[in-house]
């Protein structure tokens, strides 16, 4: 982080400064507790389920020095900071705080860093992890190694930059409209990249065309003549096509249907040709290559010829509970970070392309936020699995117990599609049913914590790694 005094500190905030207790030293922003360092500035944040201020304290005892709280809490509390020596700003709300100063940071210290926001239904966050990885060959790039793509995550990310940084990868997540914009006008990219317009949030917005306008919110933001990414084959790209005008924004498309497959290895990654030069990846999946082409386009606009990446691509990783592969006496594919109809059916593919001397499993949960939509979808959830060749399926939540109500009256065995009202259900079934070369697929919202399942399976393989089941 750039150094600053406790005036541009404050003026960024838009606060007051209520003590100051110098020197003021500033390494790092942060919101959380846990992990803050004795030379970071916690900013209190209060949401509907937590309160920051409650955790001063404990800051202070980890050898925190600088505050930022609302004021509402001085208000109730004048004498609180009476007998620490430590810096104390105060702002009337310090979420918009944080915000501020991420926005007036990215504009004094980071002018010459470009930054690129990503947006999508899915695959955000593994694209900014391929791009990173690529990127990396020639660049200081910055990227947050979790999703951080809300209006707390993005800001934090901008706050842990230099000017050293080269590049930046600034993921841009939302439930609902204007939130992209709010994050796009704090980041100011000077690229942007839309992964794909699915059904993700689609109970919120109504309909994919209303999901696209969100999205495109992220060119509200950009630098004029910036470049924005598209998916070739995505719908609704006329929405951004149209937004793009105003600000003399090229757009770029990328297309995976340019991706030549000469092998598909399963589980042990996949080899396809890319404008002439052979690749392999150990990535597995077929829907992992669109994250791959949309990372190589970008790379090569930023002018990294990409006969330089085989290598890298060969060894690229998927951030955590994305499409994992842990080996065994089993295998287990956790892709429990999140699931929407896309990404779900994606991932049953896989499983259902996968050659196995055991049976394939399928654990799958509630896709979340889709509202209204969510019965209709769910059941093409159904029908897809209908035509697929997955020896067991063991469904949770609600939405699934239906799943498994019409997968059962359309003509599948009733003793291979299964149920379970709780995770410990899951476990126990998956005790009974395991066995040596199966193939276990973990996919659900976050909400519905299929990563205990995982989290379970994991270590049931570090067990069985000297057994057998």
């Amino acid at each position: 982080m750039e150094k600053f005094g406790i005036g541009w500190f404050t003026k960024a905030l838009k606060g007051k400064v209520i003590k100051e207790y110098p020197p003021f030293i500033v390494d790092g922003v942060s919101t959380d507790s846990r992990e803050i360092l004795p030379n970071d500035v916690f900013i209190a944040l209060k949401g509907n389920n937590f309160d920051g201020h409650s955790f001063i304290k404990e800051c202070i005892q980890k050898g925190v020095r600088t505050f930022v709280v609302n004021s509402e809490f001085l208000a109730n509390n004048p004498r609180f900071f009476d007998k620490y020596d430590v810096n104390v700003i105060s702002v009337k709300d310090t979420l918009k705080g944080l915000n501020d100063l991420a926005l007036a940071y990215r504009r004094d210290f980071l002018p010459n860093v470009k930054i690129i926001g990503i947006t999508g239904s899915s695959g955000k966050t593994t694209t900014k992890f391929f791009l990173a990885q690529m990127l990396s060959h020639k660049y200081n790039v910055k990227f947050s190694p979790k999703s951080f793509n809300n209006n707390i995550g993005v800001p934090l990310s901008i706050l842990s930059m230099d000017s050293k940084t080269d590049v930046a990868l600034i993921e841009m997540g939302m439930n609902h409209k204007g939130e992209i914009k709010d994050l796009s006008k704090i980041a100011t990219p000077d690229v942007g990249v839309v992964t794909n317009i699915g059904f993700a949030h689609i109970g919120n917005l109504k309909s994919t065309k209303n999901i696209a306008l969100a999205k495109a919110e992220i060119i509200f933001g950009m630098k004029e003549k910036g470049t924005l990414f598209l998916n070739k084959n995505s719908i609704h790209n006329d929405v951004f096509e149209q937004r793009v005008l105003a600000k003399n924004i090229q757009i770029r498309y990328f297309d995976v249907n340019n991706a030549k497959i000469i092998e598909n290895k399963g589980l042990d990654g996949i080899t396809f040709e890319y404008e002439g030069v052979r690749f392999f990846s150990q990535v597995p999946g077929l829907h992992n290559i669109e994250n791959i082409v949309c990372s190589l386009e970008v790379s090569k606009f930023f002018g990294i010829n990409i006969g330089e990446l085989v290598s890298i691509v060969k060894s690229l990783s998927t951030p955590e509970m994305r499409t994992n592969i842990f080996r065994g006496k089993f295998v287990l594919i956790d892709d429990s970070y999140n699931a929407n109809p896309d990404s779900m059916m994606k991932s049953i593919d896989f499983l259902d392309a996968l050659k196995t001397s055991g049976k394939k499993i399928a654990i799958l949960g509630d896709m979340l936020e889709l509202g209204e939509f969510s019965e209709r979808l769910h059941l093409e959830v159904a029908n897809h699995l209908l035509k697929k060749n997955i020896d067991y399926i063991l469904c949770y939540g609600d939405e699934f117990s239906k799943v498994h109500d019409f997968l059962v009256q359309n003509g599948k065995d009733k003793d291979k599609v299964l149920t379970a009202s709780s995770l410990t259900e899951i476990a126990d079934i998956i005790k009974y049913l395991l066995k040596e070369g199966d193939i276990v697929l973990v996919k659900a919202s976050r909400g519905m914590r299929l990563n205990e399942v995982s989290d379970f399976l994991k270590t049931k393989l570090k067990e069985l790694e000297n057994d057998s089941i």
